[in-house]
């Protein structure tokens, strides 16, 4: 029963990511603001 409340957690992030990757190829710009160097320095930080 403890594990539910992550599970739910989980599949809730996984509907969200899917659902903004969908709006991310429809719209270009953004993709673009999305998807962009200076943004890319946090993800190696």
């Amino acid at each position: 029963m403890k594990n539910i409340p992550k599970y739910l957690q989980r599949i809730t992030e996984e509907k969200e990511l899917k659902l903004l990757t969908i709006h991310l190829e429809e719209d270009i710009v953004l993709k673009e603001l999305w998807d962009n160097e200076k943004d890319a320095i946090y993800d190696e930080q």
